[in-house]
């Protein structure tokens, strides 16, 4: 099982652009001492949004139910129940951090929805009503369940008791790192995931910038800001063009390569991506679909930055598609 675990880790930091640092950096996620702590850190303020970007999807949910309630041969009888539901749930949308959305979220009820026949009601728009409901339900359920479960006073305990264990498996992946990376020196072999980080040390540079931590003292904290190097300038002239396939399935290490070769902190924008996320099941190579999800909601129809919807499909024509399904019931 702890082979399993090194390994696991040792693929999973390669996927990032310098897997030694990221390792470092995770002997401080179980850094929270206090409830404070927790929710101020960095993983309580992005579990905060997930789960507030979770329930105003919800809340967005029972407003179509309410729609639906509200039309002429809509199940007006679940109306004031659904009104009662998107109350509480608007209450959520404003707890302030985890700690109040831990309070909250596992407090949510549903009652039974009322029982009543009417035959000028849509059967159809009826059990949509209770299909968008029962999507909520299951919802709220999961997050309650995968995140709040245990209490937060708990898992700050818990916490404390993994540092040492956390800090001592790290340093098992670094060092086996280490001597894998020596012993593949030593036998002139590289793999895939050597290609790409070799790529990106002769691509990039990173030079350390000394910032002020922000507490109001003059202590400061080291950063690194990334720049191209002469190489990668080199290759911003000569590629007139970057054309990317399957851009759903690129990684962090890839983002940074392509993005290094490419003239668009130039203002030359000249990178094309083609992908579609929904492909992106198998997370091939450690891929990361959010990558493209970016740049999905924030590229416009027109501009530097331009997004093209690719919505028609010419395979699925009414004739193609016809055509082999007639085939199969052959």
């Amino acid at each position: 099982v702890l082979e399993q675990h090194i390994l696991n880790l040792s693929r999973y930091a390669g996927s990032f652009p310098w897997p030694e640092e990221w390792l470092e950096e995770r002997k401080n996620d179980y850094a929270a001492g206090d409830m404070e702590a927790l929710v101020h850190s960095d993983y309580g303020q992005y579990l905060t949004e997930r789960v507030n970007r979770t329930v105003e999807g919800c809340l967005e949910k029972l407003r179509e139910v309410k729609r639906l309630c509200e039309l002429p041969d809509g199940p007006y009888m679940y109306g004031e129940l659904t009104e009662a539901e998107i109350e509480q749930l608007e209450r959520l949308t404003s707890c302030k951090d985890l700690e109040e959305q831990a309070a909250k979220i596992p407090a949510v009820t549903f009652a039974r929805l009322p029982s009543k026949k009417d035959d000028s009601v849509d059967p159809a728009k009826r059990e949509l009503a209770k299909a968008i409901r029962n999507s909520v339900k299951d919802t709220l359920s999961d997050l309650s369940e995968s995140y709040f479960k245990t209490p937060l006073e708990l898992a700050v305990e818990q916490g404390k008791a993994c540092r040492e264990p956390l800090r001592i498996l790290l340093d098992l992946v670094l060092e086996f790192d280490r001597r894998l990376l020596a012993a593949k020196q030593e036998r002139h072999l590289i793999d895939f995931s050597d290609m790409e980080h070799y790529a990106l040390q002769i691509l990039l540079k990173r030079e350390k910038v000394e910032e002020s931590d922000g507490t109001g003292t003059d202590r400061t904290e080291t950063k690194y800001r990334i720049v191209p190097s002469d190489v990668a300038m080199e290759y911003r002239q000569y590629f007139q063009e970057i054309l990317i396939d399957e851009y759903q399935d690129s990684n962090l290490v890839q983002e940074y390569l392509l993005s290094a070769i490419s003239g668009e902190e130039e203002g030359r924008y000249n990178r094309f991506m083609v992908g579609d996320v929904k492909q992106s099941i198998y997370k091939f190579r450690l891929a990361r679909p959010e990558l493209f999800l970016e740049k999905y909601d924030t590229y416009q129809e027109t501009g530097d930055l331009c997004r093209i919807d690719l919505a028609k499909n010419f395979r699925s024509r009414i004739q193609v598609v016809d055509a082999v399904n007639g085939r199969s019931e052959e």
